[in-house]
């Protein structure tokens, strides 16, 4: 007689010759096999497993480019499926957007891969990090392009008359040399810009850009060039202003500015190139296209955070104040 819950229970002869157990409850007038016991309960954890490996295959499905094409035909992805708000987009093709693509958890590619806006919406809204999103992104016609995630990138990024936020770090973090132009009213908004270990350049193209970047730039200090690039258009206005909360010159092994005005043909005037609430460093090279000026006529000022480009009928200055 062995207890058993506070039951009595009888153990049966067969056990003891090595077979099936089982005990009779005379309380119950119940008999239980604990072999069929134990196998119920694995049958139960084993259900349970798939159910939670389905549902993690679900949130975090990854559809690849099977062709060049529009984001919007299935032919473009593989299986015949379009990425969807559970999905990671790999783009490995050139891929079109016309209209709006809707959201995606990440996004990612190669150097083979482009993705170009030219209208429409597409927004990464994942709470992972997007891997390798290099290749050409190309936004135009008023497209807008967000992430809400840390996004490591590279490549070559125009952005015409388009927005471009990011909501997490935007990091330019590749082994080859990365390249983003703003032009024709395009708004970038960046909640950390952060160069890592790779040169890389910034261009505003115009005087209708509005670029916004709340948090350090450069973040690593085997960066070793960092180019911002200021092309004058041919109307009246000359440059846009990059709006920075911290921008430290200091951590890049070289910061270049580079001023084109070859194109230029608007009046004389003083130009705000950068406004920053803290300002640090100096650039190691002036460069200006399109007229002589002299390197030495940069001067520095940090009560104000601010950079503003002369221009002058002697020629270009630029002050630091």
């Amino acid at each position: 007689v062995n207890g058993w819950r506070g039951c009595i229970l009888f153990d049966s002869a067969w056990d003891r010759l090595g077979f099936k157990q089982k005990r009779i409850c005379f309380c119950c007038h119940a008999i239980r096999s604990m072999e069929e016991y134990v196998i119920k309960r694995m049958q139960i954890l084993v259900a349970i497993m798939v159910v939670c490996l389905m549902g993690a295959s679900a949130n975090a499905d990854t559809i690849d480019t099977a062709a060049a094409g529009n984001w919007a035909n299935t032919n473009t992805w593989g299986g015949g499926v379009l990425p969807g708000a559970s999905d990671i987009a790999k783009i490995l093709h050139a891929v079109t957007i016309t209209n709006d693509a809707g959201t995606v958890v990440l996004i990612s590619g190669n150097s083979n891969g482009s993705l170009t806006m030219n209208a429409g919406t597409l927004t990464v809204a994942g709470s992972g990090s997007n891997w390798n999103v290099v290749g050409i992104y190309s936004l135009s016609n008023s497209s807008t392009l967000t992430f809400n995630t840390l996004t490591r990138c590279g490549g070559t990024w125009v952005i015409d008359n388009s927005t471009l936020t990011v909501g997490g770090n935007f990091q330019v973090r590749t082994k080859n040399p990365s390249f983003y132009t703003f032009r024709n009213g395009a708004t970038g908004t960046f909640a950390d810009f952060q160069w890592y270990d790779v040169s890389a350049s910034i261009t505003s193209e115009g005087s209708l850009n509005t670029l916004t970047f709340d948090e350090n730039l450069i973040q690593s200090a085997d960066v070793t060039v960092a180019d911002f690039v200021f092309v004058m258009d041919d109307t009246d206005a000359a440059l846009s202003t990059f709006n920075f909360t911290t921008l430290d010159l200091t951590l890049a092994a070289t910061w270049n500015l580079i001023v084109d005005v070859s194109s230029w043909n608007g009046v004389n005037g003083r130009f705000t190139l950068f406004d920053a609430d803290t300002l640090t460093g100096a650039f190691d090279s002036v460069q200006f296209i399109g007229i002589n000026a002299e390197d030495d006529a940069v001067t520095y000022d940090y009560d104000n955070g601010e950079i503003t480009l002369d221009i002058t009928p002697r020629g270009m200055v630029l002050v630091v104040k």
